[in-house]
């Protein structure tokens, strides 16, 4: 999910892998955590009472398994980093091809795919018996799904800006649709301002962008969590400091220590988040929800930053070093359907979680069908989706091996 919404890494003859590997993390913790939530634990705010669920369940979900949402956060960041790579190299710091090549790549790039998930979305409830009834099951989320205003703002990526459609048809798009709102303000909005005050007056607008409509009206921006160009324009300053030959961010990339940064501010989000589930400090997590993500999002910049500067040294990393973790064959090719897996992972689970109501399974059982069995499943059915509608529209450089370190010293700004 490039992000969730792929997004290239290759300009210049660039081709980061580790980030597809975080990408193929992100989305799994997706998957895993919506799983979980296939038989209602844990969506009692949304209006789900789920009928296979205990105190227990509801403790696991709140204190482990809900730490799963915070990955479409981290692929908000890797979303900035991979746009903003090629445009932080180039002579003139713009998209390649201009505005009108860099719309026609996000079109072919993303469109299809997600289309395609739309309509199988909505082909499941419409002829598989029981999808399109309520059942006290995650997938209520998505009904009802064939009203005109579901369907319309689906089509035109502005379901999260209602909560009557925030989740409808296939509950995790709503993510798909502030990312591609944010790919709209990135050339308008973000670069005009990296290029004439630099990487922190693009920061600066994007927190008065983010926060400002929060503020205007919390009700009806929660939902639509504009603030994520934040986290968007984080990474972008993360690629940006990385990879542009400008004084200000080679000093940025020389004399800051990314490492300690990024590591306390992942502390500080951790603990913070804890706090709030624990009702102690119940501002961050409910008022202002802006706060913790972009806490997670400068933390997650700042350890990119360190994840290049490693890539580009070319050194031998330890064995269990994240970077290495990252790069690892088999997380690099899950990241490679990492947004066929993340258009596809809920409809294809609540065809499993429908499958163990005929069989019988309740109670733990259910729990433990769904996720040894059900999320595997989940997996390969988005495999072949991918093949199918999502394959087709990549960049053949998406298949290249790893680009030696040496290709990414800096050209001429």
């Amino acid at each position: 999910m490039a992000s969730i919404i792929p997004t290239g890494t290759r300009r210049l003859g660039i081709r980061l892998h580790y980030l597809d590997g975080m990408r193929g993390i992100a989305a799994l913790a997706v998957t895993i955590l919506h799983a979980f939530e296939m038989f209602g634990a844990g969506l009692a705010d949304l209006g789900v009472q789920g009928a296979m669920t205990t105190p227990t369940l509801e403790a696991v979900h709140d204190y482990v398994l809900q730490w799963g949402m915070f990955a479409v956060e981290v692929f908000i960041v890797l979303s900035g980093y991979s746009l903003m790579l090629g445009v932080a190299r180039s002579a003139d710091g713009r998209p390649k091809g201009g505005l009108k090549g860099y719309f026609l790549r996000r079109v072919q790039r993303i469109w299809p795919p997600y289309y395609a998930s739309v309509a199988i979305s909505v082909a499941l409830i419409v002829l598989v018996p029981g999808m399109g009834v309520e059942r006290g099951r995650y997938w209520d989320l998505a009904l009802p799904a064939l009203t005109t205003e579901s369907i319309v703002t689906q089509l035109l990526f502005l379901q999260n800006l209602s909560g009557s459609t925030w989740h409808t048809i296939n509950p995790p798009l709503w993510t798909i649709a502030v990312e591609e709102q944010i790919y709209i303000l990135f050339p308008l909005l973000l670069l005009p301002f990296w290029r004439n005050l630099g990487t922190l007056g693009m920061i600066v607008i994007a927190m008065l962008f983010g926060i400002g409509t929060f503020a205007l009206n919390p009700s009806f921006f929660a939902p639509a969590s504009l603030w994520f160009i934040i986290l968007f324009a984080f990474g972008a300053a993360a690629a940006s400091i990385g990879f542009s030959n400008r004084p200000r961010e080679q000093r940025l990339r020389e004399r800051v220590p990314w490492a300690w940064i990024g590591i306390t501010l992942l502390v500080v989000f951790f603990v913070v988040k804890a706090a709030s589930e624990m009702g102690m400090l119940s501002v961050f997590g409910h008022e202002r929800p802006w706060l913790e993500d972009m806490i997670l999002g400068a933390g997650v910049a700042s350890l990119l930053i360190v994840f290049t500067e490693q890539w580009k040294s070319g050194e031998a990393l330890p064995r269990f070093a994240p970077l290495r973790l990252f790069s690892a064959r088999p997380i690099v090719k899950l990241g490679l359907f990492s947004y066929s897996l993340y258009l596809m992972h809920a409809p294809l689970l609540a065809l499993m979680t429908l499958a163990s109501d005929v069989a019988g399974l309740t109670g733990y059982a259910a729990y433990v069908y769904i996720l040894a069995v059900g999320v595997p499943a989940a997996v390969v059915g988005a495999y072949v989706f991918h093949r199918l509608f999502e394959r087709p529209f990549m960049p053949q450089h998406a298949f290249e091996p790893p680009t030696p370190a040496l290709v990414a010293q800096q050209e001429p700004a």
